[in-house]
């Protein structure tokens, strides 16, 4: 028998700084015709020669319902669905050379998809959006347009099952963050002798189970939108939300980016500053160590220091509307821990970065907040802490109603042609009459 070396290494390309409540992957069979594919509003990516056309004749089972699917994704513009399968048909079939061509064209399309918007970001100045002192409530009213006030009637109050949230979404349909492109897993195995027996038995270790994610029922899922860069620096991509026309993304919980519908960069900020409360920021070093210097001529000893600047808050939400950008931004943990300041929604003048406005503290920690007329809907609520659903002014940020919750307000969906708010907290679902 032939000697044999095989050296396996594992490469896993994951999303940082991952989202809380994201479902863990399962793995999934992999199916025996091509799956069907929702809608993509991006441009469809017609079948050419550019694409490496052909038969991959060694395909066996399953695999070749794979590749079919894998050129179905590039045709319908799902440069990324198209790459996974790819990369894990390659590893099994590690000399084929038509396949290896198929992944660098698709990777070389995603890199070509990405480069304006790459490259727009990283010539952007950031603005640095400062810590906000925590007496701070508004610079100015943003000028947007007169519209009116809504009001909010309590219409139906029904205890959820608490875990049931995929119903509740079923109904109020998800919202406008994008889920992001599932990791890639893939197992190499360099093998140094041609044997077709062990090239079998690597196609069943490494393309035996297609691993799927399925995103939470929050999220739309749809082919992501290859025009839009997985990285920013160091820093992974985080979130991608769509507010009417514009689109946000965000980097490692710090970098934010807003582009507009011709996918032209119009804002970039660091978040680093803003998402420390005022009290934390200024915090004086930490004391951790002493070093000492001896020269012939003496020995010098000096502190070493430690910067700390204490709890972080988290972008909640984030909505673009009238030039006006809208973020939600709280501390995961109860209001003291911060000395009450959390929980807020924050304005932005999207043409020059300035801060207009800031919301009261804990009115903001719901999973997102909805922009209804002339108002932002949102909610509030912790353990132990009374729970609310706030309409503030989106001018001004003051708060116009005040509802109380019988638990943490979480998510809230509008409905313009039913003028009907729905609000799922931790344990009831609310529905309200929008006047």
């Amino acid at each position: 028998m032939k000697a044999l070396t095989v050296v396996a290494s594992l490469l896993a390309a994951t999303a940082a700084c991952a989202q809380p409540r994201v479902p863990p992957r399962a793995n999934v069979p992999a199916p025996s015709t091509p799956a069907p594919r929702a809608a993509t509003t991006e441009p469809a990516i017609a079948s050419s020669g550019a694409f490496p056309e052909g038969d991959v004749a060694n395909l066996v089972g399953e695999d070749r319902a794979w590749h079919a699917r894998a050129r179905e994704a590039v045709t319908k513009g799902d440069l990324y669905l198209a790459k996974r399968i790819l990369l894990r048909l390659v590893a099994g079939y590690r000399r084929d050379k038509l396949l290896v061509a198929q992944h660098e064209w698709v990777q070389a399309r995603l890199d070509a998809e990405a480069k304006p918007a790459r490259d727009a970001m990283k010539a952007a100045p950031l603005g640095a959006v400062p810590a906000i002192p925590s007496s701070f409530r508004l610079a100015r009213a943003a000028r947007v347009p007169p519209r009116p006030t809504p009001k909010l009637a309590l219409r139906k109050s029904t205890k959820n099952e608490v875990t049931d949230e995929a119903r509740w979404f079923e109904s109020a349909g998800p919202l406008s963050e994008l889920a992001l492109p599932a990791p890639e897993t893939l197992v190499v195995f360099h093998i140094d002798v041609e044997d077709a027996a062990t090239d079998r038995v690597l196609g069943r270790l490494t393309l035996g189970g297609w691993l799927e994610e399925t995103p939470a029922p929050r999220l739309r899922r749809e082919p992501f939108p290859p025009w839009i860069p997985p990285s920013f620096g160091s820093a992974g991509l985080a979130r991608v939300l769509r507010s009417g026309t514009s689109t946000i993304l965000t980097y490692g919980n710090r970098y934010l980016f807003v582009f507009d519908e011709e996918r032209k960069l119009v804002r970039a900020l660091d978040l680093f500053l803003f998402l420390y409360p005022e009290s934390h920021v200024k915090r004086a070093g930490i004391k951790v160590g002493e070093l000492t210097i001896t020269t012939p001529e003496a020995s010098t000893t000096t502190d070493v220091t430690v910067q700390d600047n204490g709890p972080r808050h988290d972008l909640q939400w984030a909505e673009v509307q009238d030039g006006v950008l809208y973020l939600s931004t709280s501390y995961n943990g109860y209001a003291k821990e911060v000395k009450g300041q959390t929980a807020y929604v924050t304005a932005l003048d999207l043409a020059t970065g300035d801060v207009l406005f800031r919301s009261a503290p804990l009115t903001s920690n719901s999973r997102n907040f909805v922009l209804v007329g002339g108002a932002i809907v949102t909610g509030y609520g912790f353990t132990g802490e009374p729970d609310f659903v706030f309409s503030l002014d989106a001018a001004t940020g003051k708060t116009i109603q005040k509802i109380a919750a019988p638990s943490s307000p979480e998510y809230l969906a509008w409905s313009e042609s039913k003028r009907e708010l729905a609000v799922r907290t931790y344990d009831h679902d609310l529905l309200f009459a929008v006047e």
